[in-house]
């Protein structure tokens, strides 16, 4: 990597927690943007959002058969978190998605500080149809992946998706909607966690372009600890949609 990593241990009880790998400086991540030429991009990836860690509390300590025996796909994974704790509960396959080749590298690392099974081919059709290691756990893989033009062959190919803090800004809610229409598989689930003070309208954006396709399940809002360990907690709103 162009930059020092560390690990970071994210408790999400007393009896469990998540290693991920990390950037040990922002900074350094964002001089290593401006020496190629990518000056514009911001290094979001660096952090583990608390809406990650809402998703992996729900998948680990809430509901830790939501994810069993599921093809999971994590959308714009950053660091990994939520789609690592999917593949720790059990999935039968984990697909961790970003457009940032970096933040994909950390999360396989992150994935195999976790003893998951790392999918080494490249096909995707592969790694879809893998099978358990034989320890419960089932295998990942990692896809870069550009919203506005998804794959024609993750058409309907997954049964969870994840998708933490997604919705940023005011052009990411069409894209969003059309990528979960495309991908979700019918009776699928999507697991959509945000902050709610800033992101109420861009919700609502979302909700119209799914209106009549995806059902909400579940909804709810709570205050979710900070997940570097510095007692900075704050609210997030995950809510579960079905697939029509």
């Amino acid at each position: 990597m162009p930059f020092e990593l560390k690990d970071l241990e994210v408790s999400l009880s007393p009896q469990l927690s998540v290693r991920l790998v990390v950037p040990v400086d922002d900074d350094a991540v964002l001089d290593h943007f401006i020496a190629t030429g990518r000056g514009d991009v911001d290094p979001f990836f660096c952090s583990v959002w608390h809406s990650s860690m809402a998703i992996a509390s729900l998948l680990l300590v809430e509901q830790p058969r939501l994810a069993l025996g599921k093809s999971v796909l994590d959308v714009g994974c950053g660091l990994g978190l939520a789609g690592i704790a999917a593949a720790l509960a059990g999935a039968r396959s984990t697909v961790l998605a970003d457009n940032e080749p970096l933040a994909l590298r950390c999360a396989l690392m992150g994935a195999a500080s976790n003893g998951l099974l790392l999918r080494p081919e490249p096909s995707l059709a592969s790694t879809l149809c893998a099978t358990s290691d034989g320890a419960g756990l089932g295998q990942l893989s990692a896809l870069r992946l550009d919203w506005h033009a998804p794959l024609a062959e993750l058409s309907g190919a997954f049964d969870l998706l994840l998708a933490a803090d997604v919705l940023y800004d005011k052009s990411a809610p069409a894209p969003v909607a059309g990528l979960v229409l495309h991908c979700l598989a019918p009776g699928g689930l999507l697991v959509l966690s945000d902050p709610p003070h800033r992101t109420p309208a861009l919700r609502e954006a979302f909700g119209a372009a799914v209106a009549g396709q995806l059902e909400i399940v579940s909804d709810t809002t709570a205050l979710t600890d900070d997940p570097g360990g510095e007692g900075k907690a704050a609210q997030v709103r995950t809510t579960v949609f079905r697939r029509l």
